[in-house]
């Protein structure tokens, strides 16, 4: 399975990508396509590359949807203020 065309946006985990432009462009393009969440969640499991899809395979959490994957993704690889942190 591949991600739609125009979304295979690779996240590698490395210290040079900025993990909100890798978020917010794959949130862009799924919402320009009219692709819902649960969808996106998958799609951004499967654009997971090297230290990135390590990182993923060995949390302790189980993510089951894309704004728990988010603001796991952005505590771990980027810089989020606390109330942006919140899981409602």
């Amino acid at each position: 399975m591949t991600s739609p065309k125009g979304m295979d946006e690779l996240l590698w985990g490395k210290e040079f990508e900025v993990i909100h432009d890798w978020v917010e462009r794959l949130e862009m393009a799924t919402k320009v396509r009219g692709i819902d969440e649960q969808k996106m969640f998958k799609i951004g499991k499967l654009n997971f590359r090297d230290k990135s899809k390590e990182w993923f395979k060995k949390l302790v959490v189980v993510l089951t949807n894309w704004q728990a994957m988010k603001v796991v993704m952005l505590l771990k690889y980027g810089i989020m203020d606390k109330e942006k942190s919140r899981l409602n």
